[in-house]
């Protein structure tokens, strides 16, 4: 276990880890610029839909992974998108997934532990994934992330007893894409799925999801103000969980008429 890593997960590939995750790795960046983070496609996908313009990836470096010759300065050259804010896209090729176990994912997180504060990983849905089971295993953090669908809440619990054996407790359970109209609210969701209240938080459904892929950006392009509060909330939870000063956004004046 590494002491800044956080890993999304989710049981289901409708659930929107990449967003979410990226959004909140976007978040915290742009409001911490003396935070250094980077952010990993630890699954079986590259997972950089949301992005033009990453151009190195696990699969790229498997050969130093294999051979244990990965330098941490080489991944921040060649990661960097923005400022303080790195990437690292996943498999290109899904059929070479089975050749990266949980020990390469170790490996890469304990060769980058130092270089970065903060590494996120997007493990993505599929625990028969070895760089998924590694990061999750290795996270200091972890995010279950859910929505108000009958078979994803059903799937999470089909996948409980197994999380449980893997030893993989879930510090933060965020219901995606919520709808406030819908009968599965929160309480039912905490209730059924046995979860600590203070442990479950929404997202608001965005409506710009659609335009956001064929734009290569997340939601938080697109100024949604009830999107962009709810992850700031997660991002000030996972903040203070590592040790980090909690972001205060600057809400934004209303326009007075002087008529």
């Amino acid at each position: 276990m590494m002491d800044n890593v956080i890993a999304f997960h989710g049981p289901d590939h409708k659930s929107g880890v990449t967003m979410l995750a990226q959004s909140v790795a976007e978040h915290i960046t742009e409001y911490c610029s003396d935070i250094k983070l980077i952010m990993l496609c630890m699954n079986a996908n590259r997972s950089t839909e949301y992005v033009r313009d990453v151009t190195q990836t696990v699969e790229k470096i498997k050969l130093h992974l294999d051979h244990e010759t990965l330098k941490a300065e080489d991944v921040e050259k060649q990661c960097r998108l923005k400022d303080n804010f790195y990437m690292l896209g996943g498999i290109e090729n899904k059929r070479k997934s089975r050749f990266f176990y949980p020990e390469t994912a170790g490996y890469l997180l304990n060769t980058i532990k130092d270089e970065f504060d903060v590494i996120i990983c997007d493990t993505g849905n599929d625990l028969d994934n070895g760089l998924a089971i590694g990061a999750l295993e290795n996270a200091f953090l972890r995010v279950a992330v859910l929505t108000q669908q009958e078979s994803m809440l059903k799937s999470f619990e089909d996948m409980k007893p197994l999380y449980s054996t893997m030893g993989l407790d879930f510090n933060l359970h965020v219901i995606n894409k919520f709808n406030r109209r819908d009968p599965y609210d929160l309480a039912y969701i905490n209730m059924r799925l046995k979860l600590e209240q203070n442990k479950t938080v929404k997202v608001a459904f965005g409506g710009y999801s659609r335009q956001a892929e064929m734009e290569y950006k997340t939601m938080m392009a697109y100024k949604d103000e009830s999107y962009a509060d709810d992850i700031n909330a997660i991002a000030n939870h996972l903040l203070a969980g590592l040790g980090f000063p909690e972001i205060i956004k600057r809400r934004r004046s209303k326009w007075k008429s002087s008529i």
